[in-house]
Parts: C-alpha cells; sequence; structure tokens
C-alpha cells in the first residue's frame, strides 16, 4: 500500500549556514509578525540589548531558546509539555466567561493571541509584545495558567496564584488547568496545597484522558513526530479572592455552567458552587514567604518606559464592569469586622435531648442558610446509646452523607471523637456511639473532596447555629412525623455490642451437678459460662489451673528432678522458675533445667 500523501504550506527558519533551525505554521508566523510590530510601534524594541537586527533573527532565536529550555529537562512528561497547547475553545470559553485577560506562563510560539496579554520565560520575548517573568509580580485581575508538566513549576504557580489572591485587594481570579498523574492525586504537590487553602482554591472540573485533545503543534523542528498517548487527567482549579469571586458572579450568575457548555467533555461540580463569596482570610501571616511576597508588584502591562502604569491595566485588562453590592453600614457597625466572611456556606449542625417523666428523647438537626436548606434527622437511639452524644454525632453523619464539605459545629467533644476514629480507630472497637463514628469515617474517607469541620460557641447567637438547634429540639419530640434522614443503627436491637466476642469458661462443677439430675431429658440444658474478667490476668489464671509447669510427661527425668529440688526445698513450689534465682543451685544444674 502506497503511503498517504498530503501538502500543507509552513515557514522554515534558516541560520547563516542555510541548516533549517525549526519549522512554524502558517497562522503562527502571521501571528509573531504582528505581534513583533506591535511590539516595535509601542517602543518596547528601543530597550532591548544586544539590540535587535530582524524579524528573522528573532525568530531563530526565539525557537533556539525553545530548545535550550526543552534539554533542561530530563523528564519525557516535561519535554513533551512544551508542546502540550490547550484547545482554543477551552481559551476562548475562559475568556468569554470567566473574564480572563491574562495567559501566564505561556510562549510566543504557543500563546493563544486573542488574549490582550501574555507572561513568557526568556526576558528576549519582549521583542514579540510578551511579558516576562510571571512570578517576579502578583497575578491579579482574570488570568489562565497551563504551565509545564514538572512537578516544581506547578507547585510554584500554584503557590505563587494562592499567595496573589490572599495579599491582592484588587480582583484576582486565576484558573490553573494542571495534569493528574492518577485519579485520587495523592502524588501531585500541587493537590495537597490546594486542598490545604478550600477557601481560595476550588475544583472545578476534570477532563478525563480519554477526552483530552491537545491542539496541533504550530512549530517543530525538522520532523513533525507526533506524541505518545497520554494517560493523565487535566484538572481546572480556579483559585480566588473575594472580589474577584463576586466579580464573576456580577457579570454572569451563571458563568460556570456557560463554560460547561463550550466545554462539554470535562467533568464539571456545577452542584458544588455557590453565589456567594469564600473566606479570604486563612492565617497567612504564618508563612514566612508572605513578606517578600507582599513587596511584589501586581502583574501591570510593560509599558515602552519600563514601569507600570495602573490606566492602561484599567482601561485594556477590566473589560467588564463588575459592580458588588455591599450592604449598607451604620454608625453602630463600622468597627465591627466579621470573623467568617463565608458563614452562609458553611452546614451547621446540633443535637438536642428532652427528658420528660417516662423517658427522654434525642432528635438532630442540619441547616444551610445559603441554600436554606433544613433536614431533620432521627438518631435511632435506644438504652445506652440514647444520649446526648447520639444526637450530636449523628448530626454530622447526616450532614457528610448528604454530601456538605464544611461543616460547623458547637461540640468540640463530638470533634474530638471523630478526630480519634479516624487517627485511632481500634481504640473505639467498644465505643458504645461506635456505629456512627464508623458511618462518618467511612464517607469520609470515601469523599472526592475534603470534609473540613469548624467549632462554633454555643448559644452564642449565631444564625445558622441557633437554626440547627431549634431543628434538633424539634427532631426530638417528633421525629418520627417529620425526620427526613435517618442514622443506620449497629445491630438487632440497637445494641452497639452485638458483635463482640468474649472469652469464658464452662462451669464444671455445677454442670455436672445438673447433668446428673437432667439425664432423663430429651434435650439437656448446656454448661453454664463464666465470663474470664479480662483477657490477661483472668485467662493467665485459668489456663495456670489446667497446665501447671510439669503436669505434661511426668515420667520424663526432668520432672522426677524438678520434684526432687521441691522436697529438698531449693525449689519454691509455688513458682516454677524460683529455682534458676536459688544460690543452692549450681549455674551447670540451671543451664540443664
Amino acid at each position: 500500500m502506497l503511503p498517504e500523501v498530503y501538502t500543507d504550506t509552513v515557514a522554515c527558519t534558516y541560520n547563516v549556514d542555510g541548516k533549517c533551525k525549526g519549522m512554524l505554521t502558517s497562522e503562527r508566523l502571521h501571528i509573531l509578525q504582528k505581534a513583533f510590530d506591535k511590539a516595535k510601534c509601542s517602543g518596547l524594541h528601543g530597550h532591548i540589548t544586544p539590540p535587535l537586527i530582524s524579524f528573522a533573527s528573532e525568530l531563530e532565536g526565539l525557537i533556539a531558546r525553545k530548545d535550550i529550555s526543552t534539554s533542561k529537562h530530563t523528564n519525557k512528561k516535561s519535554k513533551d509539555s512544551f508542546s502540550r497547547i490547550l484547545p482554543s475553545h477551552i481559551t476562548t470559553a475562559f475568556q468569554k466567561w470567566a473574564l480572563v485577560t491574562k495567559e501566564k506562563m505561556a510562549s510566543p510560539l504557543d500563546y493563544d493571541p486573542n488574549f490582550p496579554h501574555y507572561w513568557s520565560e526568556h526576558p528576549r520575548d519582549i521583542v514579540f509584545g510578551a511579558n516576562t517573568n510571571a512570578f517576579s509580580s502578583r497575578f491579579s485581575g482574570f488570568s489562565i495558567c497551563h504551565p509545564i508538566y514538572h512537578e516544581n513549576t506547578m507547585l510554584l504557580a500554584t503557590r505563587h496564584a494562592i499567595y496573589s489572591a490572599a495579599v491582592n485587594t484588587e480582583e484576582t481570579a486565576t484558573s490553573m488547568l494542571l495534569p493528574s498523574w492518577n485519579r485520587i492525586m495523592t502524588t501531585n504537590p500541587y493537590a495537597s496545597l490546594c486542598h490545604k487553602y478550600p477557601h481560595v482554591c476550588k475544583f472545578l472540573g476534570t477532563i478525563p484522558s480519554n477526552q483530552l485533545q491537545y491542539a496541533k503543534v504550530p512549530f517543530w523542528n525538522n520532523i513533525q513526530i507526533p506524541f505518545s498517548k497520554h494517560t493523565w487527567e487535566l484538572k481546572i482549579i480556579a483559585i480566588w479572592n473575594t472580589k474577584g469571586r463576586v466579580c464573576l458572579n456580577a457579570h454572569n450568575k451563571d458563568w460556570l455552567k456557560e463554560i460547561a457548555k463550550e466545554i462539554p467533555e470535562a467533568k464539571w461540580e456545577i452542584q458544588n458552587i455557590h453565589n456567594h463569596p469564600y473566606q479570604t482570610a486563612l492565617g497567612f501571616g504564618q508563612h514566612s514567604g508572605l513578606k517578600y511576597f507582599n513587596k511584589l508588584p501586581n502583574d501591570h502591562p510593560q509599558t515602552p518606559g519600563g514601569s507600570d502604569k495602573t490606566s492602561t491595566l484599567i482601561s485594556t485588562d477590566q473589560p467588564h464592569n463588575c459592580i458588588i453590592d455591599k450592604a449598607p453600614q451604620n454608625s453602630s457597625s463600622q468597627n465591627l469586622i466579621r470573623k467568617v466572611q463565608d458563614w452562609r456556606d458553611w452546614t451547621y449542625t446540633d443535637g438536642s435531648l428532652q427528658k420528660n417523666e417516662v423517658r427522654q428523647d434525642t432528635g438532630s438537626g442540619v441547616y444551610h442558610p445559603h441554600l436554606n436548606v433544613s433536614h431533620y434527622v432521627n438518631p435511632k437511639d435506644m438504652g445506652i446509646t440514647n444520649t446526648i452524644s447520639r444526637a450530636e454525632l449523628a448530626a454530622i453523619a447526616a450532614a457528610v452523607i448528604h454530601g456538605y464539605s464544611h461543616i460547623a459545629k458547637d461540640s468540640l467533644t463530638s470533634l474530638h471523637q471523630i478526630k480519634k476514629q479516624l487517627s485511632h480507630p481500634n481504640l473505639h472497637r467498644h465505643h458504645i456511639q461506635g456505629d456512627v463514628l464508623q458511618s462518618i469515617a467511612k464517607t469520609i474517607h470515601q469523599s472526592p473532596s475534603p470534609i473540613h469541620f469548624f467549632k462554633v460557641k454555643s448559644h452564642a447567637s449565631i444564625i445558622g447555629n441557633e437554626h440547627a438547634d431549634a431543628l434538633a429540639k424539634k427532631s426530638a419530640t417528633t421525629y418520627a412525623d417529620i425526620a427526613d434522614t435517618s442514622i443506620r443503627t449497629a445491630g438487632p436491637e440497637r445494641n452497639p455490642f452485638y458483635n463482640i466476642h468474649w472469652l469464658a469458661k464452662e462451669d464444671i462443677e455445677n454442670h455436672t451437678q445438673t447433668h446428673t439430675h437432667a439425664t432423663n431429658m430429651a434435650h439437656p440444658p448446656p454448661p453454664r459460662l463464666w465470663y474470664l474478667p479480662n483477657h490477661r490476668d483472668g485467662l493467665q489464671a485459668h489456663m495456670h489451673l489446667l497446665h501447671k509447669l510439669g503436669n505434661a510427661k511426668t515420667e520424663a527425668n526432668y520432672h522426677a528432678y524438678y520434684q526432687t529440688l521441691i522436697k529438698d526445698g531449693t525449689a519454691n513450689g509455688a513458682t516454677s522458675n524460683a529455682c534458676l534465682t536459688s544460690s543452692n543451685v549450681s549455674f551447670k544444674t540451671k543451664c540443664i533445667i
């Protein structure tokens, strides 16, 4: 069979010796030519050292710098990632609905020309209109970042975006697109960093490996070699501050749903996104690197004079006017500072115990202020499990069952019990509320996203907690009629110890007498069992009565010799190994014994 023949129009760059240094598509060549002319007209070429000669020479240098950067990496994933380019429909969707105007950690060879500004690694790339060194300034505004697949580079980019969101006072939202080598994400350093700051980082969605299609590479060396099939997923992470999130919602409250329509191959977590802004005050002061980070300027675009001009950023980088509604303040509340900005996105739980003349009833309640959702919970307790502790744990269990990730509780004891169940489950094997604790721990381990617990003050006029307390009290009296959530019980008759086994010994003496009187019975009663008080001393005493030293093989010489030692007083008959410490027994004899 003849090979398939195809034709294509490409641009080839040659050095002074006539050797081909690289090839580009005609589209990329036109993009670079346009960016080169625009940078020249804006005066950026006047400060280049050494001075540039021509567009062709700079193009050859650009390809050479790309080869040098690639050769610094030994890992094949890192090398290939220089040519892993996001498809245009993904960048277009973020530009349209997420207000993205900046592309971080790109290159003149692969950046999207639809973005007004982009950041490259090498300072010489300024001749093509690039801003250089994305880490030299704080991320601000709305950006997209798809770095090379190098672990340290991805970790630094994620940390830089988190610090930027924490420090900036202006709208900041960075959309990170990072690979995940496995679905659990336990081997990705950036994932643990995002989980550490859940109020700033949000996993929006995942593009599965079988659905991920990179864009066609617009540049190559002598021959265009196709890449091997990738096996990783692509995580879409939003790192933002409160103003950035509110600005996106003010522009279009359904912005994430619109992005999902534009990128149908991704699996989105739309149900976990709420319009209320997240808290950004995460105690960053404990990080020593933040003091240095505060000194970095904002990432305003390059200007001909080398300085940043805020007016340029406002006119070109903020095409949308974000109107943030603020609650009116009166003179009595101007000096008050809210400790938790996103309290409406927390889920509040509480338990209640109501005593009457006959019995005591328990109930639990779960309340989410932002969604305005209430749950009445039936703890299903009985006997020794009918306690307030059961009601408190049942409320938490109901919250995690319903998929809430930020749970507030006024019972510190319950939170400590959950922590102990997660860290030392063997210590809770015989816990009275062990079934509820095991259910909570199992749900936490199986949850795709981390679950966070918060301690709040009880009866301190906290709206969410007071509402949950009212639900719990109502559930304690009428849960049979209104409960929408029930907690699974441990065993029959709600006995928490139904599956616990204990050692016991037969009462041989009484059983012999009983058996003598019941010889004529068709089914004589089974022997009575006496439970051993514990697994150590009780078991040792029982075994010592039946298996004393010397009872086995009485015809052996060791037994006769031992009996002789007992009779002459050399050995203590109450303790079998007393002869080993006796001074009357020679060392040679001790070795024989």
